[in-house]
């Protein structure tokens, strides 16, 4: 016969030959105390780490601290300090380099600017120079062009001079002979030359 207990479930068997009602009535009381034992322990939480697992993760916890601290993390820190050198170097050649980009351009500008002021020299003094040079040239030309001017005059003043000798002669020979003929008689050659050469005097200063 089964009976249903709230806890558990109970086989009772029928009383056989040998068995009392005694002893089933105290076998029956062992199996309800060892249920009524086995109700009240609690169980046992998954979820909660026993003692043999707290100690062996802590140790593996000091384990892995241990094997970054003197293993793993010195090639790790090692890297990335030589990365900020090299990255520090890098900086570093990029600014010497914007540094000397700069004094080069400074040093272009100033080369440029003193070969300005050079050329710009240059070419006030090509200037001046010229300008001398023209002024000679025309003192020279005004020089020789007076020279030319006072040797025409020279040359003019004695041919007039040699022409009016000639015409001198002549008028005075012409006047004598013409003067002859009008009074019909000789005339003093030499006093009629004299007339004649004051008359060409006066003229020739006139």
């Amino acid at each position: 016969m089964v009976h249903v207990a709230p806890i558990g479930v109970i086989l009772q068997a029928e009383p056989t030959e040998g068995h009392t009602p005694a002893a089933e009535g105290e076998a029956t009381e062992t199996h309800a105390g060892e249920t009524t034992a086995h109700t009240e322990a609690p169980p046992d939480n998954p979820i909660l780490p026993v003692v043999p697992e707290l100690i062996w993760g802590g140790a593996c916890f000091l384990l892995l601290w241990a094997l970054m601290k003197f293993v793993l993390l010195k090639p790790i820190i090692r890297t990335m300090d030589e990365r900020a050198e090299r990255i520090q170097r890098d900086l570093d050649a990029a600014e010497r380099a914007r540094t000397e980009a700069s004094t080069a351009i400074a040093e272009h500008e100033a080369s440029l600017a003193s070969a300005r002021v050079e050329a710009s020299q240059i070419i006030d003094a090509a200037r001046a120079e010229a300008e001398e040079r023209r002024r000679e040239i025309l003192a020279a030309a005004e020089a020789q062009v007076a020279e030319l001017r006072t040797a025409a005059n020279t040359e003019v003043a004695q041919a007039k001079a040699t022409a009016l000798e000639g015409m001198r002669a002549n008028v005075a020979t012409i006047a004598v002979q013409a003067a002859e003929l009008v009074v019909q008689k000789r005339l003093d050659e030499a006093a009629q030359r004299a007339l004649v050469d004051e008359y060409l005097n006066r003229a020739s200063q006139n």
